[in-house]
């Protein structure tokens, strides 16, 4: 049984020999606006199956045939752009050792419409997906439309999400809750960059920057804010969580890369906002029980005993240990 990637690449350099057989004969037909000589026929037809051969050969050298197009970008575009430059150089250096000249505006037009062939042909796959995603937001759209026509006021039951963050990050977020849309419903983004305002970042329309939190949670019925910027300060997150408590909506957020890596969190699997978060470093970790048997028998002032660290000091499990006058006194 033939393997899928092995049908696969065949499917795919039969596709690629026919585009470069278009391209080929219409690079000429259109130097020539359709009245091409018969001496620059006579000259493809001898070098047409070599340049057929070197055409593909650079295309499997640089990768055409390895890449998964389903997920292609910018990255796979510049490999095309690379695959076609280098297999239009290979082509004319073998035409210039079989003494077959071509005008320069030839391999120009050949340039480009193998790069728009090629490069339609790869993405296709892509357009289709993006296309399917835009029916989905629409659909989605619809959704909310349609729950807002049936009722009057909020259902409790379906929770509201707004994402601090149209980045990189907010994106995959959004994709993720799109793809498990069961009891939530996407409002939208949050950004403080002013220039993506108002715009439409996967079907999703960013409503303002951190200052308009208060206003979008009245108007959407936000019931939970998630902070999708893995590089956000302390203050930026400490900021945001505060207005977010406030006004009476739930904040989560996104795990870190070190988390993703080490298996302790998934990308799709949001969580809530911790003091490491705030802290921006792993919080120190006290040996309460060795540190008990340390001050056992003594008399122990604590300074600062109504902030956290104090508080913890006087309640964090020193037995023994009680209140005497202005410190902690033990017996």
């Amino acid at each position: 049984m033939i393997p899928y990637s092995a049908k696969r690449n065949i499917l795919l350099i039969v596709l690629d020999a026919g585009i470069i057989i278009l391209s080929l004969s219409l690079s000429l037909l259109l130097r020539f606006e359709g009245n091409v000589p018969v001496v620059y026929w006579k000259s493809l037809e001898g070098i047409f199956l070599p340049s057929l051969l070197i055409i593909i050969f650079f295309f499997a050298l640089l990768g055409l045939y390895r890449t998964s197009w389903r997920y292609a970008s910018v990255d796979e575009l510049m490999c095309i752009v690379w695959a076609v430059s280098a297999s239009l150089a290979g082509m004319n250096f073998y035409a210039w050792l079989s003494d077959v000249l071509f005008p320069r505006s030839f391999y120009v037009l050949l340039w480009f419409l193998l790069l728009a062939f090629v490069g339609a042909s790869r993405l296709s796959l892509r357009i289709m997906r993006r296309y399917a995603q835009k029916l989905s937001n629409l659909n989605h759209q619809n959704d909310i439309k349609k729950q807002k026509q049936h009722s009057e006021h909020f259902n409790n039951n379906i929770n509201r999400i707004l994402i601090f963050g149209a980045g990189d990050s907010g994106v995959m977020v959004a994709d993720e809750l799109k793809k498990h849309a069961n009891n939530h419903i996407l409002a939208g983004f949050i950004d403080d960059n002013v220039t993506k305002r108002n715009q439409i970042i996967h079907g999703l329309p960013v409503l303002g920057t951190r200052d308009d939190i208060p206003r979008v949670v009245k108007e959407k019925g936000i019931t939970e804010v998630v902070i999708a910027i893995p590089s956000a300060s302390y203050k930026e997150i400490k900021n945001v969580v505060n207005i977010c408590l406030e006004n009476g909506v739930r904040v989560k957020t996104v795990p870190g890369i070190f988390e993703i890596l080490e298996g302790r969190a998934q990308f799709n699997r949001l969580r809530e906002v911790q003091i490491e978060d705030l802290l921006k470093r792993e919080p120190v970790k006290t040996d309460l029980p060795k540190i008990a048997g340390y001050l056992s028998g003594q008399s122990v002032l604590v300074t600062g005993a109504g902030g956290s660290i104090g508080t913890t000091s006087c309640c964090g499990g020193y037995t023994g240990l009680q209140p005497l006058g202005g410190g902690i006194q033990g017996f």
